[in-house]
């Protein structure tokens, strides 16, 4: 990624912060939004299955 790594943001590595700041080097990563996923996969049932159930709940209360 070439990205610098400093030990921690002290004065003393403020230079190495600022050459890669002041670059036209950019950083491009993918974050998929997989929120559904690990949500159906904590809960251990899928998140569509479980709004329609719920659904059916309140419809028939409601009646």
């Amino acid at each position: 990624m070439r990205v610098p790594v400093v030990k921690s943001l002290k004065k003393k590595h403020y230079d190495v912060l600022d050459d890669f700041f002041i670059s036209d080097h950019r950083v491009e990563v993918d974050y998929p939004d997989i929120t559904e996923n690990i949500l159906d996969h904590v809960l251990g049932i899928p998140l569509d299955s479980f709004y329609a159930k719920r659904s059916d709940y309140i419809i028939e209360e409601s009646i």
